[in-house]
């Protein structure tokens, strides 16, 4: 069974537990396949065939991650874009990466998709109940493109196809088989970087909760604060998220905590 139908699989298998926690609010499965579905149709609507390139702005909201899976279920690849990076940046994006349309689940990103001369689509709230099967697909699918920082020169388009997902996740699974329905999750990562993928993709095929970061507020302070929750019990952090908390680490009580994973840059 490949990765889709295995994501797809769990979505069903797991319908009533929560998939996501959101500012108090909880999503079970079953809900977010409405969420899926609904931009699973908006997208066939308004593109045809599979393999097309799909801009999705990496707000922190339930659409954003239904529209990956929306993508994927759909045959198609996604390009996270940070609306907070550089209109240029996220213009040769746009232009450099095959992509077709964009969406969005917030109206203030008209700079973004003018300037890139892409369709946008509004995705805010949109759902439909009903099951609608994932496309047939394989594993050279390409599932995303991220875009290195450039650090280096001239930033770099990565594409990752679902055979280097289904591996890594399997991987993932002969190391930490604790990982399972039970689970409460933290996510703490940009939308455009790999950690966050596999942040919320691991859980999701567990029929785990994630809990993910209020927007607008202040990163550092919102991942202590979500830490303190007592349900939450596997954190995935950078070095420095961990350097900057250290000064107040006695002060936090995280006995409830399982599993810290760190990741992205050298431990200090």
């Amino acid at each position: 069974m490949n990765l889709i139908q295995q994501l797809y699989n769990s979505f069903l298998s797991f319908g009533k537990n929560r998939a996501f926690c959101i500012d108090g609010k909880d999503i079970t499965y079953f809900k977010f396949l409405e969420y899926i579905n609904g931009i699973y149709n908006l997208i066939e609507k308004n593109i045809s065939g599979k393999n097309n390139g799909i801009g999705i702005i990496a707000f922190e909201t339930i659409e954003t991650y239904a529209a990956f899976f929306a993508c994927w279920f759909s045959g198609n690849y996604f390009v996270p874009i940070n609306p907070k990076h550089p209109l240029e940046r996220n213009k040769a994006i746009i232009k450099e990466t095959g992509v077709k349309i964009v969406l969005t689940s917030k109206d203030e990103v008209s700079e973004i998709i003018y300037s890139g001369n892409v369709a946008s689509l509004n995705i805010r709230g949109l759902k439909e109940s009903g099951n609608k099967n994932p496309e047939e697909s394989n594993g050279n699918q390409l599932l995303y493109i991220l875009t290195t920082s450039g650090s280096t020169g001239v930033p770099k388009h990565v594409p990752i196809n679902a055979k280097n997902v289904e591996a890594y996740c399997n991987a993932y699974f002969k190391v930490f088989p604790e990982l399972d329905q039970k689970a409460c999750v933290l996510q703490t990562h940009d939308h455009t970087t790999d950690a966050s993928f596999t942040s919320y993709l691991l859980p999701l095929l567990k029929g785990a909760c994630i809990y993910f970061l209020p927007e607008g507020q202040f990163k550092f302070l919102s991942i202590a604060r979500m830490m303190l929750d007592k349900k939450i019990t596997w954190v995935k952090l950078t070095p420095s998220v961990l350097a900057y908390l250290n000064p107040y680490i006695d002060d936090l009580d995280l006995k409830h905590i399982k599993y810290f994973g760190f990741g992205g840059e050298v431990l200090p």
